[in-house]
């Protein structure tokens, strides 16, 4: 996302130029600039979102295997019991498998985005204006804490 805002930024630039065919060159290959972002950004996506989805479903399958072999080894009479029928157990077993790997595949992803925007940022801050990055850096636990202050006050 920092790129996008790159490209944004010298496209709004190249506005400023009196050549005007010089502005119409300069958005011209910005924006071709921006497509081969968009294309990069949409394949890095789709790879990240498949590896996540198979990391998250070996690990929904080691769980259910795990689990299903610890029911398989209780005593006859840990069935009797009313909390421990067939029917409850194998829920249990869908439904815990499938929140783990909600949990896994969609957090893990989602954190691992914004730390990788967060950090290409923060390198693009330092080239362009190494004080105003300082300055960014210096406000972003405040954003944070605003964050965090938004969700809790949305739930």
């Amino acid at each position: 996302m920092p790129a996008f805002g790159y490209f944004m930024v010298k496209i709004l630039f190249a506005y400023n130029n009196p050549d005007l065919s010089k502005v119409t060159e300069n958005v011209k290959w910005n924006c071709i600039y921006m497509v081969g972002v968009a294309v990069g950004s949409f394949i890095f996506v789709t790879i990240q979102k498949s590896c996540f989805g198979y990391i998250g479903e070996n690990i929904t399958l080691a769980m259910r295997v795990n689990l299903y072999s610890a029911i398989i080894k209780k005593h006859i009479g840990f069935f009797d019991k009313r909390d421990n029928s067939p029917g409850v157990l194998t829920s249990n077993l869908s439904s815990d498998a499938q929140e783990l790997n909600g949990a896994t595949t969609g957090g893990l992803a989602t954190i691992a985005e914004s730390m990788a925007g967060l950090l290409v940022g923060i390198v693009l801050g330092f080239i362009f204006s190494w004080r105003l990055a300082l300055v960014a850096i210096g406000l972003t636990p405040f954003m944070a804490i605003g964050g965090a202050l938004q969700g809790k006050m949305m739930v």
